[in-house]
């Protein structure tokens, strides 16, 4: 997969994988901290819904 590619729908809503680490999902927006706009990264695996990596920066340049 190139980065920034549009994928097709893999997951096809099947959120309840049957074993650890086998869907890992992640989720990127942006909040304000202190009047300045940082980015949170959350990484998640779908089998028992634990963060696995968090990243909060004011700069999207982690290579996660």
């Amino acid at each position: 997969m190139i980065v920034g590619s549009v994928v097709g729908n893999i997951l096809n809503l099947a959120f309840n994988p049957n074993k650890q680490m086998k869907t890992i999902v992640s989720d990127l927006t942006y909040v304000r901290v202190h009047h300045t706009l940082h980015y949170i990264c959350l990484i998640i695996d779908l089998y028992n819904r634990e963060i696995i990596v968090t990243v909060l920066d004011p700069i999207n340049w982690h290579p996660l």
